[in-house]
């Protein structure tokens, strides 16, 4: 059984979304490329919900896309900025990265999403990485509830040892699949926003509604990571 077998990111809408908005969100740092080389996006639904696909940015609604009769579809961008994206199926998603001068294709089944999404082209080593990283971070994310019993400081190091252990597998893949510069400046957001917003979840689910006030006794240092969201 494949990975992708295990999870669907239909189940998790809102956790992944929230983490892709954050990230956008801290992606300031990231170069800004004002090409104006079209960019290409295309590919194929197997078995489609509906006759559209979609591609979204942070500020909503980017474009609409139509599928032929056959579920394929291709569409070109002037000036599009580098950076992630949602591409969207009714009841299947995920994020993409584009950027100006590139030729992205994806294909995937709606009957069988995470085991068919697979993506060709340009940044396609990236945007595969993508799905891998995005499918970990929920199975992880299931299997980590039981930390938040934990003391605040046995808690961080094992936060600490989970992020250190996907930056380091980044770094080897980005370097085994040179990666592009822009993309692994978004991945290293995406990696460390998912331990921050643990760290936020904390209180709340460690302490509870009945004794949330204890959560005041946590050292300034729990949160010194916000040091580096305040600075963008």
């Amino acid at each position: 059984m494949t990975l992708y077998s295990l999870l669907s990111r239909k189940r998790n809408y809102l956790l992944i979304s929230s983490l892709i908005t954050g990230v956008i969100l801290l992606s300031t740092s990231c170069k800004e490329d004002n090409s104006n080389a079209a960019t290409y996006i295309s590919g194929k639904i197997i078995n489609p919900h509906k006759d559209f696909v979609t591609l979204k940015d942070f500020n909503g609604l980017i474009d609409t896309i139509p599928l032929a009769a056959d579920g394929s579809f291709s569409r070109s961008y002037l000036s599009l900025k580098p950076g992630l994206y949602t591409f969207a199926h009714p009841g299947e998603y995920q994020s993409v990265f584009l950027s100006p001068g590139d030729s992205t294709i994806l294909r995937l089944n709606t009957k069988a999403f995470d085991e068919t999404l697979a993506f060709s082209g340009t940044h396609s080593k990236e945007n595969n990485y993508l799905i891998n990283l995005f499918v970990q971070i929920e199975k992880d994310d299931r299997e980590f509830l039981n930390n938040y019993k934990l003391s605040h400081s046995d808690f961080k190091k094992v936060l600490d040892s989970i992020t250190e252990a996907r930056l380091l597998h980044l770094e080897t893949i980005a370097k085994e699949h040179s990666f592009d510069p822009d993309f692994l400046c978004h991945a290293d957001k995406v990696i460390k926003f998912s331990m921050w917003s643990k760290i936020e979840r904390f209180p709340f689910v460690h302490y509870g509604k009945n004794d949330f006030l204890d959560s005041k006794e946590l050292p300034a240092s729990f949160y010194s990571y916000r040091k580096e969201f305040d600075s963008r």
